[in-house]
């Protein structure tokens, strides 16, 4: 039996999309490809430009089986993490941080992490692995916050940043954005095809993002 059922709340409470520090603008669409209608708002010579653009934007699919349906959103919100992550990491913006230890007298200090501070400074959120948290929640200004949303978990913050945990970030990377960095797109319906005890469950999305950095620690 081939049925569609709307799903889509139950999973994205599981992903990064309930955090809002990280994404602030989700689409829900009725279609794939979809045509969408972007304003944009520039100024030019003091004055303030607004300038209509449409775009089509061609979403992911991607299937997955199931052999028990309430595990489906568990699994599919693991795997839409997991995209965002590879996606975001991928960014050319890099920024090199030495926080080595350093030999004195024959013996070594601790990695010194207060140095990530000034580079984090103008965004909203950063992505760390958990053994990067350990490291940071030491210092005196970090302050524990937790809120689960399957792999990428709200931790703290450190002034207005606030810091997320997730173990598919690589453990000597950070990954730092703004409240309008990225942009999600999901098709409104999820396909469940259900054959024997098997569900084949099937989502349309798309993740765009502009201004992420990476901060990669030597």
């Amino acid at each position: 039996m081939n049925f569609q059922i709307n799903l889509i709340e139950d999973i994205l409470t599981k992903t990064f999309i309930i955090h809002q520090e990280i994404s602030s603008d989700t689409l829900f669409v009725d279609s794939n490809p979809v045509e969408i209608e972007i304003l944009k708002v520039s100024k030019v010579n003091s004055s303030i430009s607004k300038t209509k653009e449409k775009k089509i934007f061609k979403l992911n699919h991607f299937t997955s089986q199931q052999t028990d349906y309430k595990d489906i959103p568990d699994n599919i919100a693991r795997k839409l993490n997991k995209s965002f992550i590879e996606l975001v990491s991928s960014t050319d913006d890099e920024e090199i941080i030495e926080i080595k230890e350093k030999k004195m007298f024959g013996l070594y200090t601790k990695k010194d992490y207060s140095k990530i501070l000034d580079s984090i400074t103008y965004f909203n959120w950063v992505i760390v692995h958990s053994t990067i948290v350990n490291e940071i929640s030491k210092m005196p200004d970090f302050i524990r916050i937790s809120e689960s949303a399957g792999s990428i978990n709200k931790v703290g913050a450190i002034n207005e940043v606030v810091f997320f945990s997730s173990n598919e970030v690589e453990k000597n990377s950070i990954i730092c954005g703004t409240s309008d960095s990225i942009t999600s797109v999901f098709l409104n319906d999820i396909s469940i095809d259900k054959k024997s005890n098997i569900y084949e469950i099937g989502i349309d999305y798309l993740f765009n993002y502009k201004g992420i950095r990476k901060l990669i620690l030597k």
